[in-house]
């Protein structure tokens, strides 16, 4: 199977990708650089790779070079992840903070909810999470919560299979702020939505990324 994870910046996808890229001998581009497009990775087997958002190419784009049999939306409640991602240096970078949250919120907008995966879901390791992506036609297993399939295997067996991701590795791939030293990721996580969170962002947030907020709205985190 063929699987595009498409996320705004500082969302947690890269985890949720290592999480997918738990399934042995699969090929996870964990975290595809902001402004690349994804390649086309013509191989045999399973293939997982996460893109971001950005005014440089549209989700549309990803999805023709890619050519993924499904691809899935990842999201994280928007007041942090605006917070969170305002204070890095590239959060203008290929297009606005405020372009790249709208540009994601129209596409959530039409994207059908077996499709839209939570941050706060695989941080809490949700016993759902697992079945839901196997619904769609990537296996998984509770285990994966575990994160035993570590970067530098995952690493390793991109770089056999793949000749782009062997060109292309610390150029327009690598693991993001995953590191492999960290093995309990899931426990770690969760107090990175402990960010206070100050009324005027809340407010630009709902209004630029009107759909997000009512899904956040209507099932708070947590």
């Amino acid at each position: 199977m063929r699987l595009l994870i498409y996320a705004l910046e500082t969302s947690g996808a890269s985890l949720f990708c290592l999480f997918a890229g738990q399934l042995k001998d699969s090929v996870a581009i964990v975290d595809l650089w902001s402004g690349a497009l994804t390649p086309r990775l013509d191989i045999p087997g399973d293939v997982v790779v996460k893109a971001t958002v950005t005014m440089r190419h549209p989700l549309t784009q990803h999805i023709e070079s890619f050519s993924p049999d499904k691809t899935v939306l990842f999201v994280r409640n928007p007041a942090v992840n605006y917070t969170s991602l305002s204070r890095y240096p590239y959060a203008n970078d290929f297009g606005t903070i405020d372009e790249k949250f709208a540009s994601f919120d129209q596409d959530l907008a039409t994207w059908p909810a077996d499709l839209v995966f939570r941050y706060e879901d695989l941080v809490a390791r949700d016993s759902r999470l697992p079945a839901r992506l196997s619904a769609i036609g990537w296996r998984s297993e509770p285990r994966y919560f575990d994160f035993k399939r570590s970067t530098a295997e995952i690493q390793l067996c991109n770089m056999t299979r793949s000749e782009w991701a062997r060109d292309e590795f610390d150029r327009a791939w690598g693991f993001g702020n995953i590191k492999s030293t960290i093995l309990s990721v899931p426990k770690l996580l969760p107090g990175l939505n402990q960010v206070a969170i100050e009324p005027a962002v809340l407010e630009r947030v709902q209004r630029i990324c009107p759909h997000m907020s009512a899904l956040y709205a209507a099932r708070p985190a947590g």
